[in-house]
């Protein structure tokens, strides 16, 4: 028995998935739960969800969001049906949270959350936890409006919430309360200590490329070339008949400057998630600016591999033999079945898993994009794998 409980279902009914998860994760903690989190696929009516799991842990605070995907203890899962529930009972571990439905302005919302959460802030706040819609949030230009708002060195965690693939809409839980491309978030306050890892996959193809016209997130030419022709260069001409696919196996790389390159990687990591053919231009969740330099790049096995290894080597030094009670897990949905074989996917997902004691509690979700700290500078990014340990 813990005081942290994770239950999983992948049953169809939505209520009797929601009930079974939610009553896996109570039957773990002695306890009542003083706040959840909860991750779940697109494919189920998410009010009957999300009913049947508050009748089970009551309606105390919760966040959470919809993802392309759920990963728990030894799982996994990117049907349409999967729903996880971690239950907190442990004293250490307090939630205050916040919401903001469907986003607009990306700054506005950020403005809203970061205010809402400003109240809570004690000498115990540890992070915050951000779960925006995945489709629309202009992720940095929220970032930087939500730290103005917030201690300057408290480290923002989450992912942006998925769905499976159709890019229409992605869900937010705040408080029992559904969103359609909102924001869900959570101060989480308490008596431990924090590790976070993150991690990518990518390597650079082709040459250096600068960014000639841009208007925010908005990127019109590579090299005074229309970005969607420079791109079909590489990908060919799916470029134009199926950009979902090419955007599922190739991105941008952005380069980092120097001391954050050293922290981490050359590279951090844009995917594109949308095209614009009438004039070749195409969307990013960041802005850019012109003169910039990126690379584009492509998923690589090896690296994935390699770089989870390190990842974890990393925390374990840090945490010198510490037990974590909480792991956080906010996977990239461009990490899963999408590149990988289910075995492949299930052996990297254990490699983040093994070796930190018998049953860690362990929660998350395959995202459309990742936050999470490098050199204590807060960031976003893109097919990653971002770790969070509560020690």
């Amino acid at each position: 028995m813990t005081g942290i409980g994770v239950g999983v279902s992948t049953l169809k009914n939505p209520s009797r998935a929601g009930k079974e998860a939610a009553c896996r994760a109570l039957d773990m903690v002695t306890d009542p739960s003083r706040c959840c989190l909860v991750f779940a696929t697109a494919g189920y009516p998410q009010r009957s969800l999300l009913d049947a799991i508050r009748d089970q842990v009551g309606p105390i605070p919760m966040a959470g969001c919809s993802g392309e995907g759920i990963i728990g203890p030894g799982v996994a899962d990117e049907s349409n049906h999967a729903v996880l529930v971690a239950a907190i009972a442990d004293p250490r571990i307090s939630f205050k949270t916040a919401g903001y439905p469907t986003v607009s302005n990306s700054r506005a919302a950020a403005r809203h959350v970061g205010i809402s959460l400003s109240r809570h802030v004690t000498e115990q706040a540890r992070f915050a936890l951000l779960f925006p819609g995945g489709l629309h949030v202009v992720a940095d230009e929220f970032l930087t409006e939500l730290e103005a708002h917030l201690p300057p060195d408290l480290p923002c965690l989450g992912g942006a919430a998925g769905e499976n693939w159709q890019r229409q809409t992605t869900y937010q839980y705040h408080d029992w309360q559904i969103y359609d491309e909102g924001v869900s978030a959570a101060l989480v306050s308490g008596d431990f200590r924090l590790a976070t890892s993150v991690s990518h996959g990518c390597v650079p193809i082709g040459t250096e490329l600068e960014i000639s016209r841009v208007e925010g997130n908005r990127l019109y030419e590579l090299g005074g070339r229309p970005v969607m022709d420079v791109m079909a260069e590489y990908v060919g001409e799916d470029i134009w008949s199926d950009f979902g696919k090419v955007a599922v196996h190739f991105c941008l790389g952005q380069a980092l400057k120097s001391d954050l390159a050293d922290a981490y990687d050359p590279l951090i990591i844009r995917f594109i998630p949308q095209c614009h053919p009438e004039d070749k231009s195409v969307s990013l969740p960041v802005r850019m600016t012109k003169g910039e330099r990126v690379w584009m790049t492509r998923r690589d096995h090896r690296k994935m591999f390699e770089s989870a290894k390190n990842s974890i080597d990393g925390l374990r030094d840090e945490l010198r033999g510490a037990i974590p009670f909480l792991a956080l897990h906010f996977d990239c949905a461009g990490r899963g079945k999408v590149v990988l074989s289910e075995a492949d996917k299930l052996e990297l997902i254990a490699s983040f898993q093994k070796g930190w004691g018998q049953g860690t509690p362990w929660a998350g979700f395959f995202t459309y994009g990742e936050f999470c700290p490098i050199a204590g500078r807060n960031m976003f990014h893109n097919y990653t794998a971002a770790i969070a340990l509560l020690y």
